[in-house]
């Protein structure tokens, strides 16, 4: 039976591995290491795995002392237990201190907090005790950058899903843009077509094979059963709201949300659209002006919601990627402060527009596109994972 060691943070990443863990579990012997919160997810799912705290070998009293020390500054954590972020931490000061000396390790610490910790030796020792035959991870730097380092200086294949669409992430997140560069893991999964093309052509030289999976974080979103269009049935536009902020210190960008709600509310009694606005959670708002939308809460299912959505509008909203998923068209606000991240218009994944008269026309050019299949990518991405991991020898 073929050995896989999966490792992984929280947030988007852990749910990116346990739908992979349920596909696996019964063909292969998978070993998940927990990093920080991913640990809590996965006991909420009961899903089984291992922190860096259940290896005595690691909470040497160098590593130990040092976790204690930093962890002291450190807000309590309901969701990771102390003696995980001492190891935690521990070992990766440790290896910094090893790699840059005392007050070097000090001075990079200082400057740029946990994005300068790199643990490889902590996942070489981890790696040579499971003695798996792949290693599987994100995209995420630090710990689970570390894994796929480790693979390939100990020469164990290695597979690497990329956590959305693009290529480079925020913060210290050098993305799988890097991943690939550096040839750091074997195989390297994506979302669409339009995301492998654009690596392609940034890491031409790059020995990974790069597939066409989906995400496993959206697996749950391909199950929901999407309602049929018909004739009779309007359209429904949905407007992932955001509070969208018009300047970085450097650049100024236009503000377009009120004419942006003012174009969908004159759309929705025109052509007999349904339009629904729908706040980000954390966004004051009021849409009372707005006689012909309607609001769907930020309480209310969002999933259930984009089955009969025919097109999101946004600027940068994961809900656009989501509804994309879930087969919906996207139009997408750019020349907004987030186009500085990425734009799905150049991912080919919108139509995008630069001022509100051509919304509209977007509306109606991606509404021409549901007439053919135009999902993100068919199938459940951690199936076609799956085949991958078996398929190899």
């Amino acid at each position: 039976m073929k050995k896989v060691f999966m490792t992984c943070y929280g947030g988007g990443h852990v749910r990116i591995i346990e739908p992979l863990y349920h596909q696996l579990k019964d063909c292969c012997d998978v070993t998940i290491l927990a990093l920080t919160t991913a640990g809590d997810y996965l006991e909420s799912k009961g899903v089984p795995f291992v922190r860096l705290s259940d290896f005595p070998e690691l909470s040497t009293s160098k590593s130990i002392s040092y976790g204690e020390q930093l962890s002291a500054n450190m807000s309590p954590s309901t969701v990771v237990p102390y003696k995980e972020t001492v190891v935690y931490m521990g070992c990766s000061y440790a290896e910094l201190v090893e790699e840059y000396g005392e007050e070097g390790a000090v001075r990079r610490y200082e400057e740029s907090g946990r994005q300068v910790f790199l643990p490889i030796k902590t996942f070489r020792f981890l790696l040579d005790k499971f003695s798996p035959d792949l290693v599987i991870t994100t995209n995420s730097p630090r710990g689970e950058r570390a894994s796929l380092i480790a693979a390939k200086q100990l020469k164990i294949p290695a597979l690497c899903i990329n956590d959305g669409v693009w290529l480079i992430g925020g913060g210290d997140d050098k993305g799988v843009l890097d991943v690939a560069q550096q040839n750091l893991a074997d195989t390297i999964c994506v979302c669409s077509e339009s995301v492998k093309d654009k690596l392609l052509a940034e890491c031409p030289e790059s020995s990974a094979t790069i597939v066409v999976t989906g995400s496993p974080a959206f697996d749950f979103i391909k199950k929901l059963e999407r309602k049929k269009t018909t004739v009779e049935r309007a359209k429904v536009i949905l407007y992932a709201d955001w509070s969208l902020p018009v300047h970085n210190g450097e650049h100024n960008y236009p503000d377009l949300r009120d004419e942006l709600r003012e174009e969908l509310n004159r759309l929705a009694l025109e052509k007999s659209w349904d339009i629904i606005f729908r706040p980000h959670p954390s966004q004051e708002y009021s849409y009372d002006e707005y006689e012909n939308v309607k609001v769907s809460l930020p309480s209310e299912s969002l999933h259930n919601l984009l089955m009969e959505v025919d097109v999101v509008v946004t600027s940068f909203s994961t809900v656009g990627l989501e509804g994309r998923v879930a087969g919906t068209g996207l139009v997408s606000l750019e020349n907004t402060i987030f186009s500085e991240m990425g734009s799905y218009a150049d991912l080919g994944l919108s139509t995008g527009i630069y001022s509100v008269d051509e919304l509209e026309a977007a509306i109606e050019s991606e509404l021409g596109k549901l007439k053919v299949k135009y999902a993100l990518y068919e199938g459940i991405a951690s199936e076609h994972i799956a085949q991958i991991v078996l398929s190899q020898a």
